[in-house]
């Protein structure tokens, strides 16, 4: 599986590579000089078995909706 960088001119350059290890989990094989060689990546599903969290070795990556919600309620809301 490769991982995209979506902010990137060319988001699949130097893309990371991970080998699937189960279902939502996985290794990350292949990565730049600065990532996460061989840790863990794995989806985290909500009750539905809706993907809601991609884990990268130590990053969590979620939806707009939820970097949102998770800087309210660690901030505040806007003043």
């Amino acid at each position: 599986v490769l991982v995209g960088a979506p902010g990137m001119l060319n988001p699949l350059l130097d893309a990371s590579e991970i080998a699937v290890t189960g279902p939502d989990a996985g290794r990350i094989r292949l990565a730049g000089g600065f990532a996460n060689h061989g840790e863990a990546a794995r989806l985290v599903r909500d009750a539905d078995g809706r993907v809601c969290e991609v884990r990268l070795g130590g990053s969590r990556l979620l939806p707009e909706a939820g970097v949102a919600r998770e800087l309210v309620e660690r901030y505040g809301g806007p003043a």
